[in-house]
This record gives C-alpha cells, sequence and structure tokens, in this order.
C-alpha cells in the first residue's frame, strides 16, 4: 500500500498530518472495523452459538500466533498483556529479588522502565544502577563496568527520547557474559524496524501494537524465551495461567501464558491482527522479516 492509500484509509489524517505515532497511532478504518465486527459478533451470536469463552480464547489464540511470527518467537512465549509497561511489571514482579541485587538502566528509559526498578528499590533494598549515554548513544565500555554484578538488564531497542537503535545483541552478549538477564523495551519498534527475538537473544521483551503498527490501546504482548521461563516465579495467577481450573493443587500453563490475567477483552488483540488490505500490508503481519538491524 503507498502512503496516500494508506493516508486515505485513516480519518484522523484528513484534515491534518499527524506526527506523534511514537505516542500513539491514529486507526485504520480496517483496524475499527474489524473490533466493531468482533464486538459485534462475541455480543450478539456467540452468545446462543459457540458461547462468548470459545470466541475468544479463539481470537485471542489467533493473536498470540500472530504475535510470536511476527516477532520470530514460538507460540508459548507470548502473552498476551494490556501494555508495555503491563508486560515489564510483570517480569519484575515474577523475581524472586534479593537484597542487594542490582538493575542496571540506561538513561533513555520511559517511565515504564523506571518505576518497577525504583519501586523495587524501596520495597525489596535493589540497586538501581543507570548507564549514563551521551547523544542517544550507548557506551558498551561503560555498561561492561556497570553489569559486572547485575541481575538483570533494562534497556530500549528504540528510545523514545532520540530515536536511535540501541545495540540489543551486543547488550545481550555482554550482560549474558555477566550471568545477567536483559529485559527489552521494544514498543517504539515493531512498524518502524524489523524485530527477530531470536536474533536479539534477550531473555525478555515486552511490546504493544498501538504505536507503529496502528492497533489499539490494550495490545500488549510480553516475550519469555523458553530457557528464561523457570527463573520468574509468577506471584499473580488466575484460571488464564493455569492447565486446568478447579480441584486441588494447580500447575502452571507452558511457557509465558502463565502471567495472562483473567477475563480481558479479546478485542485490542482482535485489533493487532487485523490487515489494512487483503494483501495483508498493516497491523502485526506488515513489517515482518527475518533480519533485525
Amino acid at each position: 500500500m503507498d502512503p496516500e492509500s494508506l493516508r486515505a484509509s485513516m480519518p484522523a489524517l484528513e484534515e491534518t498530518a499527524y506526527l506523534n505515532t511514537g505516542a500513539s497511532s491514529p486507526s485504520h478504518r480496517r483496524v475499527v472495523e474489524a473490533v466493531t465486527d468482533f464486538l459485534t459478533r462475541h455480543g450478539y451470536e456467540a452468545p446462543t452459538d459457540e458461547g462468548m469463552y470459545p470466541v475468544a480464547f479463539d481470537a485471542m489464540d489467533a493473536a498470540r500466533e500472530t504475535v510470536a511470527d511476527f516477532v520470530g518467537a514460538d507460540g508459548e512465549e507470548i502473552a498476551l498483556t494490556n501494555s508495555t509497561a503491563d508486560g515489564i511489571s510483570r517480569v519484575a514482579a515474577a523475581i524472586d529479588w534479593e537484597p542487594g541485587d542490582v538493575v542496571v538502566r540506561t538513561d533513555l528509559e520511559h517511565p515504564a522502565g523506571t518505576l518497577p526498578w525504583d519501586r523495587l528499590a524501596d520495597v525489596a533494598d535493589i540497586e538501581v544502577r543507570v548507564v549514563e549515554t551521551e547523544g542517544g548513544r550507548l557506551s558498551m565500555d561503560a555498561l561492561k563496568d556497570a553489569v559486572a554484578d547485575a541481575r538483570l538488564v533494562t534497556l530500549s531497542s528504540l528510545t523514545w527520547t532520540h530515536g536511535t537503535q540501541l545495540p540489543v545483541g551486543q547488550v545481550v552478549d555482554v550482560a549474558h557474559d555477566a550471568g545477567a538477564q536483559v529485559l527489552v523495551d521494544a514498543v517504539q519498534s515493531p512498524g518502524q524496524v524489523p524485530v527477530d527475538v531470536k536474533q536479539w537473544g534477550a531473555d525478555f521483551v515486552a511490546g504493544a501494537g498501538h504505536k507503529w503498527l496502528m492497533g489499539v490501546w490494550g495490545g500488549g504482548f510480553l516475550y519469555v524465551d523458553s530457557d528464561a521461563i523457570a527463573s520468574l516465579e509468577p506471584r499473580r495467577l488466575s484460571y488464564m495461567g493455569v492447565e486446568e481450573m478447579g480441584g486441588e493443587g494447580y500447575d502452571f500453563r507452558a511457557g509465558a501464558r502463565r502471567f495472562e490475567i483473567g477475563t480481558t477483552s479479546p478485542l485490542p488483540y482482535v485489533a493487532s491482527r487485523r490487515p489494512s488490505t487483503p494483501s495483508r500490508t498493516s497491523g502485526w503481519r506488515r513489517f515482518r522479516t527475518t533480519s533485525n538491524r
């Protein structure tokens, strides 16, 4: 789809040039139509047909697979969340912190990537170590010094302050060599640059589709690498995160789905799957590649 056709299908652009997509994108007509169509089916037809839960769960299962394919993950490594901040917070709450544990972050992080660690510094006595940058550029030497005794390193893949792409793969290598895990705030990348979480090698990646992918609010995701899942212990748990409901005891779902909480609206995930044209040129499917810059 050429830019003129894309603009013509986005009502918010009829009278203006919108330049704040890094905060939240205006919606494409087909995205809103997909949400409206699903809501009509879910509210009017499903109650007396398949049932409201099967229809919703099928939509969410499909969304997980679409997101997984888009970011180069396996389906079991994706949990659907409400936002990037929500995904980051779920990881922060699932680590068994000890007093004195070190979290390293850059000075380029959004509050979604700083506040969970500031709170843990208050309640769990962890240390938050900030790597200073210059002009949005990260010094790998400074990073190596900071992560020597760290438990977790967190950074943005594409910074909201400067628009710079940080060298995620290099950061992961340095952190893993030091024995630290890595959490990436990737919300500014999907739709702007190719994303391949396996190539990054990060343990955890949080993102959402309401920015460059023209989704709606509430369509977040959390990637948890299959090798890192055992290092997390969910503190919040609901029927969505266990293998079977009822009976005595419980078993976590395999993979990242153990971090999904309760009955939630499938609408943001329906929106994230919807292509803007039959040729699939928008939504999570738009920019999928097998390489990463």
